[in-house]
Formats: structure tokens, C-alpha cells, sequence
């Protein structure tokens, strides 16, 4: 059985300037159209994300910016997606009046 081999390619620079690279060598990607639901439910999770993992926040926009893609839509697709070609990154943000204890929970793998 044959498996293709895939070269690493290594960006240089802040985490900002890598994942716009990242994304500017990505092209265009088939994100699914979203629903006004999934924005409003992925608005308090960046939100919380950009508390928590400042860092990751900093990829976020880099990838937004190389992507050119629309925020809202963007957004959906990154923190309340359903579908779609590029599972298995996973990003999640529990709101305080949601938790038992009233804490606001964040994971990612």
C-alpha cells in the first residue's frame, strides 16, 4: 500500500504572520454557508477564546487575514460547525451561566 508523503512547511515569523501564511497557501476553502444561530453562538466563543488563549487569538486573525474570508462566516465554521471537509480541530467555550459553577470553560485539541 502506497501513502503519499507530506513535506512539513515551516513558516517564519509572529503566530500572526504564520497562520496568515498558513492560510494564504490554503486558497479557497469550501466553508458552508452559516446560520444566524451558529454566528451568535460563535461570538461569545471567540470572545471567550480571545480571553483565555490570547495567543490562539492572535492565529485566529492571522488566518482570517490570509484567508480573506468574511468574519461572520468564518467564525461559525471555526467554533460551531456541523460539517464540513476539515474536521478534527476543536475549539469549544462553555459560557458562565451555563456551568454549574458559574466558571467560563475552554478547550481545544
Amino acid at each position: 500500500m502506497f501513502f503519499p508523503v507530506i513535506q512539513p512547511i515551516h513558516h517564519a515569523g509572529s503566530a500572526y504572520e504564520k497562520s496568515r501564511a498558513r492560510a494564504e497557501a490554503l486558497g479557497v476553502l469550501p466553508i458552508p454557508e452559516e446560520t444566524n444561530e451558529d454566528v451568535r453562538f460563535a461570538r461569545p466563543c471567540r470572545a471567550a477564546a480571545q480571553i483565555v488563549f490570547p495567543k490562539d487569538s492572535e492565529i485566529l486573525e492571522g488566518f482570517l487575514g490570509g484567508g480573506h474570508w468574511n468574519l461572520g462566516v468564518f467564525l461559525a465554521y471555526f467554533f460551531a460547525r456541523k460539517q464540513g471537509i476539515l474536521r478534527g480541530c476543536t475549539n469549544f467555550a462553555v459560557l458562565p451561566d451555563a456551568t454549574k459553577d458559574g466558571h467560563t470553560v475552554v478547550g481545544r485539541n
